[in-house]
């Protein structure tokens, strides 16, 4: 079986991992050997919840409908709740194929111990 590993950091750009090579964090010798890497573009608007849905179902927020926390409805916003249900997600491709997923979602606070 095929293994991937795909690692995102939420606002990081290439020269924040760059930074990040010589901690314990991130062992750049690892990602990059025999890896595909690249910097990516974010979506319009650079949001983390349009960006990373997009990322992960391979569509637009436009064709999501997804571009931020909130979704207006009549004169108010008002929070997104089911706009996602049935859409399908990489892990879910994977796991049609019969494959094994494992998603972890971590929040790090690394960035204030480098000294900026």
């Amino acid at each position: 079986m095929e293994k991937a590993l795909l690692i995102g950091i939420d606002g990081a750009s290439w020269n924040i991992i760059q930074r990040l090579k010589h901690t314990e964090v991130l062992s750049m010798r690892f990602i990059k050997s025999g890896a595909a890497w690249a910097t990516l573009k974010s979506t319009l608007p650079p949001w983390s919840i349009p960006a990373w849905n997009s990322l992960f179902a391979g569509l637009s927020p436009e064709r999501l409908g997804i571009y931020g926390f909130l979704k207006p409805s009549g004169d108010k916003l008002v929070p997104l709740t089911r706009e996602l249900d049935g859409q399908v997600y990489l892990w879910d491709l994977v796991s049609m194929r019969r494959g094994r997923v494992i998603a972890v979602n971590r929040d790090f606070e690394i960035l204030n111990s480098m000294g900026d």
